[in-house]
């Protein structure tokens, strides 16, 4: 075989490898999910005020969700019986922040979510009544 040829089949060699490898290489997903503060909260809200991937999800009732909320956010109730059905609809590469009264059941609505796939949530772990004692403003609903 000619130094050529040679030169040409170990091009053709490494070509195939670097596309297999990059061909069963699959890409890495990062995922969070965890408690954040209500300053925490703020600013994560702040840096995608204009960012459509971004979603506030109040997991309260709706009376709950009407005496006062987080602007812009989607009241999806914990405590109705197809809850669950209804994240199942929701885009899971979507960046979500959950909040309830207290936190107890966004912490519970963000574990439901990771069990889904869901790739980014976090919860405000002190509520909405956090949220009102550090003196953000919220929604009422008339």
């Amino acid at each position: 075989m000619t130094k050529s040829k040679a030169l040409k089949l170990s091009s053709i060699v490494l070509t195939i490898l670097i596309l297999f490898k990059a061909c069963s290489t699959s890409p890495q997903v990062t995922t969070s999910f965890k408690d954040i503060s209500v300053k925490a909260a703020h600013q994560l809200i702040s840096k995608n005020d204009d960012n459509k991937n971004f979603v506030i999800l109040d997991v309260r009732t709706s009376t709950e969700y009407e005496n006062g909320h987080i602007e812009k956010a989607i009241n999806l109730n914990y405590s109705s019986s197809d809850f669950k059905e209804y994240l199942k609809e929701l885009d899971k590469n979507r960046i979500y922040l959950i909040y309830c009264q207290y936190g107890g059941r966004s912490k519970r609505a963000l574990e439901i979510m990771k069990s889904l796939g869901f790739q980014k949530a976090y919860n405000l772990s002190e509520g909405i009544i956090g949220w009102e004692s550090a003196g953000y403003s919220t929604i009422k609903e008339n």
